[in-house]
């Protein structure tokens, strides 16, 4: 996790407000309530944050917790980005807000442009999830690193697998894990189905 948290996109933000009809109020509730399960938060070994969580806002735009948040115990409006145009292949994100968009902006993207009935996107760190689950559920190339190109790419290779999944572990970047749904409802409780699931020891 030694790069987690930095921008490795061309990013063009500028700063703003979130747009006026965008209601927080769900992804601000979720993030509190994965934020608590110490599934969002922060290394203090590594002094970074982990762990991002957004939804759609229109068919091609979405807000995104902004980048090195992990640590705020509790995420306000001022804390996210509004990603308004995203080029995969070009490693771009065009973006306002109060604040810089996420590292994962473009794997969120890339979820977001394959599957238009997903609205919610989830991504954690744990480390026995992770090891637990590792090609078990359906898992990127550990080849393929956090926040590139490649990585939006390879969730289009995963797009089988997770039709009645909608979760997928990050091979190349540690301890992520990605869950989504038509509502955060459907990501939160398919994630912690599988959490739930992990043995004791």
């Amino acid at each position: 996790m030694f790069d987690e948290g930095y921008i490795k996109f061309n990013c063009d933000w500028k700063r703003s407000e979130l747009p006026a009809d965008f209601n927080s109020e769900d992804l601000l509730a979720n993030r509190q309530f994965v934020f608590d399960k110490g599934l969002i938060g922060f290394d203090e070994r590594e002094n970074v944050g982990f762990g991002n969580i957004s939804e759609r806002y229109k068919e091609k735009q979405f807000i995104i917790s902004g980048t090195q948040t992990g640590h705020i115990k509790i995420l306000s409006n001022q804390d996210l980005s509004h990603i308004t145009r995203f080029e995969i292949e070009k490693n771009s994100v065009t973006a306002c807000g109060p604040a810089k968009p996420s590292s994962e902006s473009l794997t969120h993207a890339s979820i977001y442009k394959s599957f238009r009935n997903i609205n919610a996107v989830i991504h954690i760190h744990s480390q026995k999830f992770w090891n637990y689950y590792f090609d078990k559920l359906p898992t990127s190339a550990p080849s393929i690193p956090y926040g590139t190109p490649e990585m939006a790419l390879a969730v289009k290779t995963l797009i089988h697998p997770l039709v009645n999944e909608g979760i997928f572990i990050m091979g190349g970047h540690k301890d992520g894990v990605i869950s989504f749904g038509h509502t955060f409802k459907d990501a939160k409780n398919l994630l912690f189905d599988f959490y739930n699931d992990l043995p004791e020891n």
